[in-house]
């Protein structure tokens, strides 16, 4: 009995610590930003133009990636983005 109390509190705390490993930076939660939203707007013809097989990470290095070729407006964009977002 003193075994099988042990183990389910060890188990406890192999869960509670795997749940505490877990990186915050997984998706987004909740709707875009405003910021994000015109960003998307801004950028749609350069993702398109520059980046059209990416997604998700892939397509945000392509961007990166592809900085000097943005127009104007997505390079607005992304910046006024980068602005809203708290420091890591």
């Amino acid at each position: 009995m003193k075994n099988l109390k042990l183990a389910i509190v060890a188990i406890s705390f192999g869960v509670a610590g795997v749940a505490l490993a877990q990186s915050p930076g997984g998706p987004p939660s909740g709707p875009p930003s405003p910021a994000m939203e015109a960003m998307r707007a801004a950028c749609k013809a350069d993702m398109d133009k520059l980046c059209a097989d990416k997604h998700g990470p892939d397509m945000r290095q392509c961007m990166q990636d592809n900085a000097s070729k943005l127009s104007k407006e997505c390079a607005d964009a992304r910046a006024k983005l980068a602005a809203s977002m708290p420091p890591r």
